[in-house]
């Protein structure tokens, strides 16, 4: 496929220079002239971007052939272990990202975390969605209720001026501080 575009494309550029020839020799009309280069010219600019397409499928492909190869040596030399030794892991990891939480104010509010491994990126875990023990669900609810309550009192405190007055700015830095 890529020779015969790169065929194609040495045809069109001998085909664009005897239409200039002939049209510097006076043996090709005008209008005759100025079709046949749009024509070949469109053509032209189709080729080369396909061109650049399939070389840039091309590199990716090596690119991710290389990937694959070097993850293949690293996992030879891990698989021969009886600890997971802190070298081993830094190879294997590429970087983890955590991710700012999802109320941020909130103690127990979820967290995305990526793993990213070398030479394959970002591992995606998937499967069934373990169920909270009945402990945690009511420590949950529990917390919930807190935050609620506390909220309430924040709001009905602001209504009423509470964090205005001067002792209350005195006993928030203090808290503040500790």
């Amino acid at each position: 496929m890529y020779g015969c575009l790169t065929s194609r494309r040495s045809e069109l550029e001998r085909l664009l220079n005897k239409i200039y020839e002939d049209n510097a020799l006076g043996g090709l009309p005008g209008k005759r002239y100025e079709s046949l280069l749009e024509t070949y010219g469109q053509e032209q600019e189709a080729l080369e971007a396909e061109i650049a397409e399939i070389r840039s499928a091309a590199e990716k492909y090596e690119d991710d052939n290389g990937r694959a190869e070097r993850l293949v040596k690293l996992a030879e030399r891990c698989t021969d272990f009886e600890e997971a030794a802190p070298a081993m892991i830094r190879e294997l990891i590429e970087k983890i990202v955590v991710h700012e939480r999802e109320m941020p104010m909130a103690r127990p509010s979820p967290q995305k975390v990526e793993i990213h491994l070398s030479f394959i990126g970002e591992l995606e875990l998937s499967g069934p969605e373990i169920e909270p023990a009945p402990e945690e669900l009511a420590e949950r609810e529990r917390m919930e209720k807190e935050r609620e309550y506390n909220r309430r009192r924040y709001i009905k405190g602001k209504a009423s001026g509470y964090y205005d007055k001067p002792q209350a700015k005195a006993v928030l830095s203090v808290a503040a501080n500790q």
